[in-house]
């Protein structure tokens, strides 16, 4: 099983938000202890998290940082 962390050392975190104004806030805020990838919704962020699963050469992400309610598909 495959650690977390990414090249730089931090966990990898996945930011699912489509709010334009606080999206940059909470990955400003994510980013000193996290190496943060940002998804603008839903299906953006499960195409990032296949993609993420099935390279078997990159670390996984540790946590996904998701919006409750978005556009094409929720966070739910």
């Amino acid at each position: 099983m495959s650690k977390a962390k990414s090249e730089s050392n931090k966990p990898r975190l996945l930011l699912v938000d489509d709010d334009t104004e606080l999206r940059p806030l909470t990955e400003s805020l994510l980013e000193t202890d996290y190496d943060v990838t940002v998804a603008v919704d839903g299906a953006q962020a499960l195409g990032l998290v296949i993609q993420d699963i099935t390279q078997v050469t990159r670390e996984k992400f540790a946590i996904v940082f998701t919006d409750w309610r978005m556009p094409n598909m929720t966070g739910a």
